[in-house]
């Protein structure tokens, strides 16, 4: 397993870090994601033989974050 801690901006809310996490744990191969609103930031701890980073990074993009790992 590999955990990673992205920053993410636009977060407008405790809802839209709710359905991030629901969204990320969506993604086969990622175990677990936690966002945290008042930081702007989403840990997500996964799979690397399964989903890459990349992946989840095009995920975020998607929903129209503005993502960077920290």
């Amino acid at each position: 397993m590999k955990t990673i801690t992205f920053k993410v901006t636009n977060l407008e809310c405790t809802s839209c870090a709710m359905s991030i996490d629901f969204d990320l744990e969506d993604l086969e191969g990622v175990v677990e994601a936690s966002t945290n609103y008042a930081k702007q930031c989403t840990t997500v701890t996964f799979d690397p033989k399964v989903v890459d980073q990349k992946t989840i990074i095009a995920r975020l993009k998607q929903l129209n974050y503005d993502v960077k790992i920290i």
